[in-house]
Order: structure tokens, then sequence, then C-alpha cells
């Protein structure tokens, strides 16, 4: 009686998605599921947000021709319709456009969106119960005002462009200078001939300075702070993308989040025992699959064999001078401990590295300070003639259309439940403003939507308002601490945190015993790479068929040599092990201790940076001192690890 009844009180209440990108799709989809009505307005003439087709009408996207993703389709995908019989692989932008596509059509859910209509005001009403929503059609410019129960605002993080203040900006313009912004570059063509300077080194500003640095005359890339990049490959032998890594147990946080304290100790003596048979199975194959030709050449002759067969990135072929330009970045970067914390954003795109090993795009550090006529002052007073300033500094987080006195100057998503439900506004969720530092946006938002969608249908209860507060208040600071490296970036999450913390308030999480009974999907979810299908095998509107032989489709993400010292790492974890001694036990399973039990140094390729002993033995081999280059570690470990 009582499961009908919340049923009912659910039915008939109306939903606003403002957006119809991938976060307002998975909030209509997710909202139907639990009995709930949305009325999506999406601004444009058709679905996909920032990867909206532009080419038919030719309106614009920020969306640029060559734009492919730095996820894997794996990760981009949703759970509720995974890429079935596809290989990891990155999409185009095209592709994940007729993904999105697909995914509409196959739920129906087109019938629930209102395209060329905007949201210019949503006023709460009724003591807080109701939202007023006012829209614009952007054809008429009519307006009309509609009655709400919730809101979802999925609008995203790419609408307002942010420009750095650059003194002299005027003068530089005046004398013929152009200053550009990312969200209207499309190609490199226009760039042909001229000198360069591309500001900002994310994702797309990596995308853009490697076009441009293949075209134009001069290219200079300005950035703060190095990026930790990671390349989209690795070691494609043996897996494709680098998010293939990304293992369910490599967060070992994972099994005491979600099991009790003695059913992780079992799970984790379960996943060494389970491991090391796979690897005594192994054996006769020949070390699982690694090289073995090259066991007596040196660790840089070995790396450059094993690498030159793959490509590290797209239409980039693995060079060892670009990995070790890699590692010297995240060294000087990056302090050492933090490497097996997340605690950065990753720039998840290598395809610009060759242009710098090879000079055609010269890198400042020191930031830039002033322009001049003709010309680029950079801090550290060097100067260079430019013709173009490219801006690939981002965008602005605004809700201007949000009319509560949550007013513009205090946003910040991290005041919010989960980056997502309003503490104040029960009624009012974000989908779309937990971004992964390595990992895929759709994913978070799939489960940021299912959990709202479930608020709204009485089967979920927030706690009490106090106790939220403090709960929100906690997980910001908690944040705030972990991602010290990357300041201003409100956005980011851990994604091992992040989503088994949602799923577990969904109830979603594949249970203890759904694991240890299928011993194929357990060895998958110790070493298999990860997928979103692992959040529809249990829980509120599972497909435990379609998921389970969906994730067994895939391959593991590392050979069973390796995941056993991955197993030794987890059950050190489980165990409490802290501290120096964590990171020594993680540094020793990734050193030169697991280089001579295979006797062959090629198998640590450096994997974008990843191994430590490897990464500080080539550099010291390059003329760094090994004190300078892991000062700070034993202090900072106590503070950091503990």
């Amino acid at each position: 009686f009582l499961s009908l009844c919340l049923s009912t009180g659910a039915m008939g209440k109306k939903v606003c998605v403002i957006g119809a990108g991938c976060s307002g799709i998975t909030a209509v989809k997710n909202l139907v599921d639990e009995g709930l009505e949305p009325t999506c307005f999406e601004m444009k003439d058709n679905l996909g947000g920032v990867f909206y087709d532009f080419r038919a009408t030719g309106s614009h996207s920020i969306v640029y021709d060559n734009t492919v993703l730095t996820v894997s389709n794996q990760t981009m995908a949703f759970s509720d319709l995974p890429p079935l019989g596809e290989a990891r692989n990155h999409w185009h932008w095209t592709e994940y456009n007729a993904y999105l596509r697909k995914y509409v059509d196959f739920y129906n859910l087109e019938q629930h969106i209102r395209f060329d209509v905007q949201v210019v005001e949503c006023v709460s009403s009724d003591g807080g119960s109701k939202w007023t929503v006012t829209t614009e059609c952007t054809k008429t410019m009519a307006r009309a005002s509609h009655a709400f129960d919730a809101l979802v605002v999925c609008s995203g993080t790419h609408r307002v462009p942010k420009f750095p203040e650059i003194q002299g900006q005027e003068a530089f313009e005046a004398a013929g200078g152009q200053v550009h912004h990312s969200s209207n570059y499309k190609s490199p063509a226009p760039y042909k001939g001229k000198r360069v300077l591309v500001i900002g080194c994310g994702e797309s500003g990596a995308d853009i300075v490697r076009e441009i640095g293949e075209t134009a005359d001069q290219t200079h890339l300005s950035v703060r702070r190095l990026p930790v990049i990671v390349p989209r490959n690795v070691l494609k032998g043996r897996y494709l993308t680098t998010d293939g890594l990304d293992t369910p147990s490599r967060s070992p946080q994972l099994f005491t989040m979600w099991f009790s304290k003695p059913a992780a100790i079992a799970f984790g003596i379960i996943q060494l025992a389970v491991t090391l048979v796979a690897f005594l199975l192994s054996v006769p194959a020949g070390w699982v699959g690694y090289d073995t030709e090259a066991a007596n050449d040196t660790w840089k002759e070995g790396n450059s064999r094993r690498l030159a067969r793959d490509n590290m990135d797209v239409d980039t072929p693995e060079r060892f001078e670009d990995r070790l330009l890699i590692s010297k970045w995240r060294l000087q970067t990056w302090p050492l401990l933090d490497w097996y914390k997340h605690t950065k954003f990753f720039t998840k795109n290598a395809s610009f590295v060759p242009l710098i090993t090879d000079g055609k795009i010269k890198v400042n550090q020191s930031g830039f300070c002033h322009l001049e006529p003709g010309k680029i002052v950079f801090k550290d007073g060097k100067q260079e003639e430019i013709d173009v300033v490219m801006c690939c500094t981002g965008y602005q987080d605004t809700f201007e259309f949000l009319k509560t006195e949550w007013g513009a100057d205090r946003i910040n998503v991290r005041m919010l439940y989960k980056h997502s439900i309003h503490t104040d506004y029960d009624n009012l969720a974000l989908c779309g403003w937990a971004r992964p530092a390595n990992g895929g946006i759709p994913t978070c938002s799939e489960l940021q939507a299912r959990l709202f969608a479930r608020v709204l249908s009485g089967k979920h209860q927030l706690p009490e308002r106090t106790k939220l507060k403090k709960i929100v208040a906690m997980e910001q600071q908690k944040e705030v601490d972990q991602f010290e490296h990357t300041p201003g970036v409100n956005t980011l999450v851990s994604y091992f945190d992040y989503a088994p913390a949602l799923a577990k308030l969904i109830g979603c999480q594949p249970s203890f015993w759904t694991l240890i009974s299928d011993p194929v999907l357990l060895y998958q979810f110790m070493h298999g790479g990860h997928t979103s299908s692992w959040y529809r095998i249990s829980g509120p509107h599972s497909t435990p068929g379609v998921s389970k032989a969906h994730i067994k489709s895939l391959p593991t993400a590392f050979g069973v040599g390796f995941n056993i010292a991955l197993a030794l790492a987890t059950m050190g974890h489980v165990l409490g092990l802290r501290g120096q001694n964590y990171m020594i036990l993680e540094s020793i399973l990734n050193g030169p201790i697991w280089s001579h039990l295979f006797k062959n140094k090629s198998a640590l390729a450096l994997n974008g940076g990843f191994c430590v002993e490897p990464a500080l033995e080539a550099l010291v081999a390059e003329g760094f001192e090994k004190d300078t280059l892991i000062k700070g570690v034993q202090k900072d470990s106590a503070k950091k690890m503990m």
C-alpha cells in the first residue's frame, strides 16, 4: 500500500529540465523511469549540447571539426544503453552525437523535448514547492509561463567563454593583432602563416595547440602550471584506452565503502587467490603476452622497442622522448606522493607533445605578463612576436536564469549535495557539474539524475536539512584538500569516490554476493576496465543480463601478473596500511622488483608516467638530482596519506 501511495504521488509531478545535451537527456529518461513527467527545453533546434551537430544549419557550436573525445566510448555511454560489441575506442564528436540520438530514439524521449525554446527565468514559488519557469521561443520570440514541481538544470558548463584579463590588449588589437577564444575555433586554416600564442592547455587546448602548431609559422604555448598529461592510449597490444586501466578495484576505498570490514577483508583475500590462480594458468603463455625479446636491453632501449609499435594518442606514434617529457612535467608540477590519489585534473590528450619535443611548439610556463603591439611579454621577461592570441581558458559557470538568493556571486557547485541537489531547495538539482579527474561526465550525470528522480518520487529520503548541510560542508572541504593542485575548478571529483557513493545511495552498487557467485564477473570487477554497466547489474531499473554480458565482453585492463601487485596493494589498504608504508608498497610493486620478476624492463614503459621508479631512473640518467625530484615527499606523507 505504501509503495502504491508513493508511486501515485510521483505520478503527475511535473519536472522542468533545462538543456538537451547528454546530461539533459539522461535526466529525462530517469525521471520517466520513476513515473515523473519531465518537459525538457532546448534552445537549439536539435539535441547534443556541447556536441550539437552544426553542419546542417550552420548554427554556432563550440565543438571543432576534428574533436575526438578524451575518454572512451565505454566511459561516455550510459549504463542503460552500453556500446555492445564495440571495443574500447575514442569516438569522434559526430559518433557521440549519433549515440545520443540513438539513446533518445531508443527510449522515445523526444516527445518530452521542446526544441527552439530558451529558458529565461526560473522563480521559486508557493513557499518553495513550485517553480515558475518563463520560456522564449528562439524563432518567434514569444514568451510563455509554466508551473513545475521541480527543476533540473542541465544547461552545461560551456555556455559563457572565460577570457583572461590581458594588459595591453587594446593596443595589441589596434595594431592589427587578434584575440580569439577556443569556443569559436573550428579548424587551423585561419592561422596558416601566422605567429600564434595559445593560452591554456586543457584537453581542448591540447588539441587546438597541436592543430595550430602544425599549421602556423610559429606557435607558443603559455601555461601557469604544467599540465599532468595522460595519453588517450596505453600499450595498445594489451589494451587500447587509458581509462581502461581504471578498474573498479583500483580504488581500494570502494571495498570499505560498499562492504563491511569483514566482507572487505574476505573480498581482498579472494581477489588475491583468484589472481594468483589466473597468473599460474597464464605462465605457459609466455609471461602474459609481454615482450620478452628485449629482456637484456637497457631500460631506454627496451622501452623504445616496445613503444614503437603503438600509438599513445590520436595519430600520435609512441616515442620514448615524448613519454619522458610527460614524466618530467608530472614530476615538476605534481608531488610524487599524490600520484595515487587523483588530486589533480588530468589532461587526457598527449597529441601535442611530439610538436614540443620537436621544437615546433615553444612552451613558457612563467605565465603571460602583458601584450604590446605585435608581441607578448611573459613574466620571466621573455618576449615573442605574435599575430594572434588563442585563449583556451575555459568557461564561466553562470545561472542567470535562476532568480533566487543563490546569486551568481555565490555559485559553487561544491555547496550542493553531491554536486547536484540544493540544500535549501530540495526540488532543485543540477546535472553535469561533476567532472571526474579521470573519467566521463555522462556517467556522473546519469547517477545524479537517478538519485534526484528517486528523491522526487519519494523513494529516497534526503538527510534532515541541518545534517545535509554538514555533510556538504565536510565533502566540500575534502574535495578542496584533495584537489589542492587544481584550485578554482570546483566541478572536479574523484570518480572512484564519487560514483560509488552515489551508487550506494541509489542502491545500484553490485552486492558482495553478486560478485562472489559469478567468477567471471568477479575477475572483471577486480581487473576489468571500468564501465557504467556496473551500475545496472542490480538495484532500481536494472538490466542484469545485458549489463553482465557487456562487462564480460571487455578485455581486462592488465595482464594477470601485474594484477597480483594490484591485489596485494588492495589488501594493504583494506587491512589499514597507510602513510609511507602504503606508498612504499605501491612503489615496490611498480618498480625495480617488478622489473626483475619479469626480466623485461620494456614492460614498464612509463605508462604515461605512472610507474614511479622507472620514471626516476630515467630522469636521474638525464641529469636530475634524485633528492631534488622527491623533495618534500617525506615531509608531506604524514599530512597527505594518514
